[in-house]
């Protein structure tokens, strides 16, 4: 198939934007072509990871282009980002010259407005994805909830979810049977890459720390600085541990949540053994997972910053993968792609809100850097196990594209 997809990815940083690298990349794998339209370029510094020129390439994998808005020399009156006007148009002039046989939008503002304008444009199917924070925090904004009603009476598929059915199948807006009946995971389409291995080459910390001690553990946190993430709870934990036994590497953001941060590092006697680096691209994730002896991933419920059931952080996945320990929030732990790991042998759990029993939990690796390895080994096991799985979640999110392309049919 040729398959448009509408949305953020790289450089934009989060979990979006890696769900759609991931996928794009398993779709070109597969023998299908991939048309991105994204506003990536136009990422702010904050949220914008770090690509050098030579890794530029890396962004178009096999059968995958990307076509990205760039900015406007024009003043609006008042100031704003035409981002939906910009999109729309792009992907409209590629669905056209391209033959494109479906549209897949993923989260709603502006790429889900934006496919929309294209839908109504070309005709093309439209298999329409959200996230689980538009569907309930931008959804509940009275002045956003009108247009995106309209997206999803005028998508010939909706991605199948509990807050889809809750706030529009009940309520009568959409029909059950426009819900796809096949829920498959694009978050998992990084399981079925190569680069996450236990193998992968390790990022040299060895530039980044002074007299760097290979034989002392790693501690590494990937993402945002938040309370939803539990960053500062990770830091208070860590100041817990003698000092000098360990490292902390954070690849995170810029701006002002990094100098609260650096603060607290150095409040608490951390600095020196502390690097921060700035995001990283999908592509080079698994060297940091490698060159780290455990990936800390705390944040646990989403409440009360995202509604129940709308959110699950996929790093401790990707830690797994690459046989090193992750370790997680207790309410992430009960999350349905950890099902069947248990604390201390696949992954450790930790309480964030209780931070003298997350100390312990790290103080483990700090006194036996060996047992964080056995537990990555188990942890990797359990995920080559599980390949199977993954593919067919592939199969099935494919399943949904034909699927929108039928119902667009049977329409005519």
């Amino acid at each position: 198939m040729n398959i448009c997809i509408l949305g953020k990815y790289p450089p934009i940083q989060g979990g979006v934007s890696t769900c759609n690298y991931w996928l794009s990349k398993a779709l070109g794998q597969r023998g299908h072509k991939v048309f991105v339209v994204t506003n990536a370029e136009e990422a702010g510094f904050e949220y914008r990871e770090q690509i050098y020129p030579s890794d530029a390439r890396q962004l178009e994998p096999k059968n995958v282009r990307v076509f990205s808005t760039q900015p406007l020399s024009r003043r609006f009156i008042p100031q704003y980002q035409p981002f939906i006007a910009k999109l729309a148009s792009m992907a409209i002039e590629i669905v056209k010259k391209n033959k494109i046989d479906v549209l897949y939008s993923n989260y709603l503002l502006p790429y889900g407005v934006a496919g929309l304008l294209v839908k109504q444009a070309t005709g093309v199917p439209w298999f329409l994805d959200h996230a689980g924070s538009d569907i309930t925090n931008l959804f509940d904004e009275p002045e956003l909830r009108p247009i995106f009603l309209e997206l999803f009476k005028n998508a010939d598929l909706v991605v199948n979810s509990p807050q889809v059915k809750s706030r529009l199948v009940d309520s009568g807006v959409i029909p059950e049977d426009k819900l796809s009946p096949s829920i498959g995971k694009m978050s998992y389409t990084r399981a079925l890459d190569d680069s996450f291995h236990p193998q992968a080459k390790p990022f040299d910390l060895s530039d980044y720390f002074d007299r760097f001690n290979r034989r002392l553990p790693v501690f590494t946190f990937l993402g945002k600085i938040s309370p939803l993430k539990k960053t500062f709870a990770f830091v208070e934990a860590a100041a817990k541990l003698p000092k000098g036994k360990f490292y902390l590497l954070f690849v995170t953001e810029k701006g002002r949540m990094r100098i609260h941060l650096r603060n607290l590092i150095r409040e608490k006697g951390l600095l020196p053994y502390t690097c921060l680096l700035d995001f990283k691209p999908p592509w080079l994730v698994p060297s940091i997972i490698t060159a780290s002896t455990a990936v800390v991933a705390p944040e646990s419920e989403e409440t009360p910053y995202l509604p129940e059931g709308t959110h699950g952080s996929k790093i401790g996945l990707e830690a797994m993968l690459c046989g090193r320990c992750a370790v997680i929030g207790k309410g992430m732990s009960k999350k349905a792609f950890y099902y069947g790991c248990k604390d201390k042998e696949h992954f450790l759990v930790v309480d964030p809100h209780n931070i003298n029993t997350f100390a312990k939990k790290l103080k483990l690796i700090v006194d036996d850097p060996g047992l964080a390895y056995k537990i990555g080994k188990k942890a990797r096991a359990v995920w080559t196990a599980r390949r199977n799985f993954f593919e067919a979640s592939l199969d099935l999110f494919v399943k949904n594209f034909k699927i929108a392309i039928l119902k667009n049919s049977c329409l005519r």
